[in-house]
């Protein structure tokens, strides 16, 4: 056979590899690939002659892949291995390839539905931000608002110092709380707790409170409720304290714009 250019060209297939090992190498009609496949054991010969002639030239025939039509001189063997650049040998048949199956990944197992999935750390965790709530009640919006050229009063200076220690510490202790929790869950045979490391997120350990529910839900059977209880206790606490905090700092608002509008606002 010959290319567009004239140049005789072998048709694509397997060939002893030209580097030397005892694999085949695909050739693709123009050059060698990296594909490597296991040579066929050779059959033993029972004779000599014109027999074993005729089944050398049987194999050779039956060795040319699927969608060429080999002729004679393609079947033909070559007295020495290919090279890179050219090929002599007679191709192989190509071997299928079968894909190994994917096996599913394998779910956490459960623990039994007598597991708790509440600890102690759990509810101080969802308790906390009564701490903000009593704030909320407590504090003076209008005076952190009313300011003065000079700044804030000494007062509310103190006040707002206050209320940001007092958020530092709600935020240490729900990483403690966290990781009690997750040690105590642990401990219990639940595999795979959700990482108290989530409570490094400063959004008064919500994001620990709610991914932890879910996840102890899951791994105990039969999926109980009562696992979810404590993040419901947690949000209903958040969404009072925020009322709260949004109408006092709206009344707080209104105030000092009456107080300071020339137009008696």
């Amino acid at each position: 056979m010959t290319d567009s250019t004239g140049t005789p060209s072998t048709p694509a297939g397997w060939y002893a590899d030209p580097a030397g090992s005892d694999r085949l190498r695909w050739w693709d009609g123009t050059r060698w690939t990296d594909h490597l496949a296991d040579a066929p054991a050779a059959a033993a010969g029972a004779g000599a002659g014109a027999g074993a002639a005729s089944a050398g030239a049987a194999g050779a025939s039956a060795a040319v892949p699927a969608g060429h039509s080999g002729s004679a001189e393609q079947a033909a063997p070559a007295a020495s291995a290919p090279s890179y650049g050219e090929a002599t040998s007679q191709p192989y048949a190509q071997q299928p390839y079968a894909q190994a199956a994917y096996a599913a990944p394998t779910p956490p197992p459960q623990v039994p539905a007598s597991t708790s999935p509440s600890t102690w750390a759990i509810w101080v965790l969802a308790a906390l931000p009564a701490v903000s709530l009593l704030i909320a009640l407590s504090v003076d919006y209008r005076g952190l608002m009313d300011t003065s050229p000079r700044g804030l009063s000494a007062e509310a200076a103190i006040t707002s110092a206050l209320l940001n220690f007092v958020q530092f510490l709600m935020w240490g202790a729900t990483v403690v709380l966290a990781f009690l929790d997750w040690r105590d869950l642990t401990r219990r045979g639940i595999a795979k707790p959700f990482h108290w490391a989530w409570a490094f997120i400063p959004v008064a350990g919500g994001v620990y409170l709610i991914g932890r529910s879910i996840v102890v839900r899951r791994r105990i059977e039969g999926a109980p409720a009562a696992a979810l209880t404590p993040m419901w206790v947690w949000i209903a606490l958040n969404v009072v304290t925020s009322v709260i905090a949004i109408a006092k700092s709206f009344e707080a608002f209104v105030g000092v714009m009456r107080q300071y509008s020339p137009s008696g606002y």
